[in-house]
């Protein structure tokens, strides 16, 4: 009876023994998964109270699991705001400060830096938190002499790890004040990761991430490390993005201040002759917009015999560019200006032609300027040519004079002849002047440079017409600054100048009318320069005499008048190193503009 009873409670200790061992390894996994604390062991299963501590052990580790899981969720959570944030974000510092707020809040770190790497300079900049009460993110600038194991990180693009006691985060003199809770004793265990594009190691590294906590704080553990890994990846790759597109935007502002600082004329097309691109220049020079063109033919901005439209067209069928070739550009305004031009073709980076470019400079300045020349070399010749015959003239002259005086002595009885021998006389004498001019002009005398007042040197040459102006009823007005400065001149050949364009605008105004006289500085010319206009109310210059009228021996038919007095009169003001123009004025008369050099940096004369 006994025996009976004997064998079923022996199978039921041996199942209930395999049972115990089951749970053991079981729970054994559970200490392996971090649930259950390491130290309990099977015999804690013994007896009656053994089961009672092994369920309150599984329910506190179930609430400890409850609470990591709650956490990790609302991490998880924060990570995904994060990653929608750093989407909105445009510069590099704005991701580096929202990924430092957002890693102190969510994870609860009590040390969180996020720097952007610059190799070039190796240079980190960025921002950080320290929770000591404010938490509130700081800038940071991070250049110098340093070490430490961030460097390690940013030079081996790996993840370092360490307690800064023994294993210096950050070190060397020039390490910032903002910066001394993560220096050496002022931070506890830490890690840092190099960020980088997709988190792939062969993408450059472009800032690091780094979490630590205060000086005793508990280690970091690997669950804490497996999530900033996923965050890691996240905020490279943003980083990267927004230090691409900043790079974009850069040479976007870079193109576009090229194209506005441009002193030549651009404009693009497209395969077809579309407008792509029209500069600023481009738009000051024509008067049209890009708003007008854009997308449409280049039409308009050709005239008769062909234009940069024709270039444009000639290197696209072509396919070769024009070094330069001169055109006439159309304005909106339907002038028109001379330019050079030269064209190439634009192509993308594998080398296909999608359309051609044509640059311009307007030659309207040298074109007056050749022509200029070219005057002056007239006059040159001229010059040259009249100083050779006025010695042959004067000789004879004394002859002719010498035989005039002679008549007169015979003839002074009768009067019949007298009006003849005065109109020899005095042709005599307008030949004498014009001999004495063209010998004042070959042979100049020295300037005599001292400072002069533009008003006072303009006074004493009206000064010096008499009251020719009060016969002719004309009013005469001055226009010149209080605080205009003086200019250095010869006073003598200056006034003669003055005088001689005074007498000419007097004399062409009719009775009644009004000469004006402006003077002012002219700052903004390539040298500093006073200006005087003397502007009449006459009738004007015709303009096929204007590009004659500085030539020796031009008068418009004024009585008595040889025609060298403006002649004489350039070459003293080409000799100050100064200028003198004349033009017509849309009022009606004409204008004389003298400019003279206010710089004393070269007093050599202009010969």
């Amino acid at each position: 009876m006994n025996h009976r009873q004997a064998a079923p409670d022996s199978v039921q200790d041996s199942g209930l023994a395999r049972l115990r061992q089951d749970l053991g390894l079981r729970l054994d996994d559970l200490r392996g998964y971090g649930i259950l604390p390491f130290g309990a062991d099977d015999q804690d299963l013994e007896g009656e109270a053994g089961p009672v501590r092994l369920a309150l052990d599984l329910v506190d580790a179930l609430e400890s699991t409850q609470r990591r899981v709650i956490e990790t969720s609302i991490q998880i959570l924060s990570l995904r705001e994060l990653v929608a944030k750093l989407l909105s974000q445009r510069t590099p510092q704005a991701v580096a400060e929202t990924v430092t707020f957002y890693v102190q809040k969510a994870f609860d770190h009590e040390r969180v830096l996020v720097g952007v790497y610059d190799p070039r300079t190796e240079a980190l900049q960025g921002w950080l938190s320290v929770r000591d009460g404010a938490s509130e993110c700081r800038r940071f600038r991070l250049e110098g002499e340093w070490h430490g194991s961030l460097r390690e990180a940013l030079h081996s693009g790996m993840a370092v790890s360490g307690n800064g006691a023994v294993n210096p985060f950050l070190a060397g003199p020039a390490t910032p004040g903002e910066l001394a809770a993560f220096r050496d004793a002022g931070l506890g265990s830490y890690l840092a990761f190099p960020l980088r594009g997709a988190g792939q190691k062969d993408r450059k590294i472009v800032g690091v991430l780094m979490v630590g906590r205060g000086p005793g704080g508990a280690s970091l553990n690997e669950m804490e490390s497996g999530i900033l890994e996923s965050v890691v990846e996240s905020v490279g790759t943003a980083l990267e993005n927004v230090i691409l597109e900043e790079d974009v935007r850069r040479e976007e502002a870079f193109r576009k201040d090229i194209m506005r600082s441009m002193s030549s004329g651009l404009v693009a097309v497209d395969l077809e002759g579309r407008v792509l691109a029209l500069n600023a220049c481009a738009e000051r020079l024509t008067g049209f917009t890009l708003a007008e063109f854009r997308g449409r033919p280049l039409e308009g901005v050709d005239p008769p015999g062909g234009g940069i439209a024709g270039l444009l067209a000639k290197t696209l069928a072509s396919r070769r560019p024009i070094l330069r070739a001169e055109r006439a550009v159309r304005r909106a305004d339907g002038g028109a200006f001379p330019a050079t031009c030269a064209t190439s073709l634009l192509r993308n980076p594998e080398g296909t032609v999608y359309g051609a470019v044509v640059t311009f400079t307007d030659l309207t300045e040298i074109k007056e300027m050749e022509e200029r020349i070219r005057s002056l070399d007239r006059l040159a010749a001229l010059g040259r040519f009249t100083a050779g015959i006025a010695h042959e003239i004067r000789n004879p002259l004394t002859g002719i004079g010498t035989g005039v005086q002679y008549l007169e002595r015979h003839l002074s009885g009768d009067p019949s002849q007298d009006e003849n021998l005065r109109f020899i006389r005095s042709e005599i004498a307008r030949l004498d002047r014009i001999v004495e001019d063209l010998f004042r002009v070959t042979h100049p005398q020295p300037l005599q440079r001292i400072p002069e007042a533009a008003r006072g040197m303009v006074e004493r040459a009206m000064q010096s017409l008499g009251d020719l102006p009060q016969r002719k009823g004309i009013q005469v007005t001055y226009d010149f600054p209080a605080d205009l400065p003086e200019v250095r001149i010869d006073p003598d050949q200056i006034h003669q100048v003055l005088l001689n364009l005074l007498k000419n605008a007097v004399e062409a105004t009719p009775e009644g009318g009004a000469v004006a006289i402006h003077g002012y500085p002219a700052p903004e010319e390539t040298r500093p320069q006073m200006v005087v206009q003397i502007v009449d109310s006459g009738p004007g210059i015709d303009p096929e005499f204007l590009p004659k009228i500085f030539e020796p021996f031009f008068t418009r038919g004024k009585p008595g008048g040889t025609g060298l007095g403006l002649y004489v009169s350039h070459g003293i003001v080409e000799r100050h190193g100064g200028e003198l123009h004349a033009a017509n004025n849309n009022a009606g008369g004409a204008v004389f503009t003298l400019k003279l050099p206010l710089d004393t940096l070269d007093m050599t004369e202009m010969l």
